[in-house]
């Protein structure tokens, strides 16, 4: 486990809008994201989320996003790109507590069914609902 919140990342500056907080590597591996997913921090995240993703060990991606304020729509399409590239790998990108603007987003858009887990109605906490 890595704490990346005190220090600069390969992916976020320290005074990024978006910070890697945790990470736990696994069958499932687990992201924690604290700040704004928008069109400055999009590219970033998505080179971090896509070379996870393709860890060997790696079944699952899970992003915790409870501590995301913000999507704007290059949040949205980076987010589907990961879950494009996990599932042509035969793996699964999940999201997980969503807070009620960012899960709006989701919701509106008809989105949120796509990034929760196999088995979840969309509705649990390990889903894009929080």
């Amino acid at each position: 486990m890595s704490l990346f919140s005190a220090k600069e990342s390969a992916y976020f500056r320290r005074d990024a809008d978006l910070r890697l907080e945790r990470e736990q590597a696994g069958a499932t591996h687990e992201l924690w994201l604290s700040g704004r997913i928008d069109i400055e921090s999009a590219p970033e995240l998505q080179k971090l989320l896509l070379q996870r993703v393709r860890l060997t060990a790696c079944r699952t991606l899970a992003v915790n996003a409870e501590d995301v304020v913000y999507i704007d729509a290059a949040g949205i399409a980076t987010l589907l790109e990961v879950l494009k590239a996990a599932r042509l790998l035969g793996k699964q990108f999940v999201l997980k507590g969503l807070q009620e603007r960012p899960r709006y987003l989701f919701e509106v858009t008809g989105l949120q069914h796509l990034f929760t887990g196999e088995g979840e109605t969309g509705k649990g906490e390990s889903a894009c609902h929080s």
